[in-house]
């Protein structure tokens, strides 16, 4: 999924190879302050592939 995302990223000309996204996301729905998950990934050429 983070791969299909990143591929995205790199179609709308949002991201590039080399560049890398910050993906945060958190495990409980509605919850103030909830974000426990951060993760940094690296946009490589195989995104521009699509």
């Amino acid at each position: 999924l983070n791969d299909r995302a990143l591929s995205l990223l790199v179609e709308q000309g949002i991201a590039e190879p080399g560049d890398h996204v910050i993906l945060t996301r958190g495990d409980h729905m509605n919850a103030h302050g909830g974000t426990n998950t951060l993760k940094i990934l690296d946009v490589s050429e195989k995104h521009s592939q699509g």
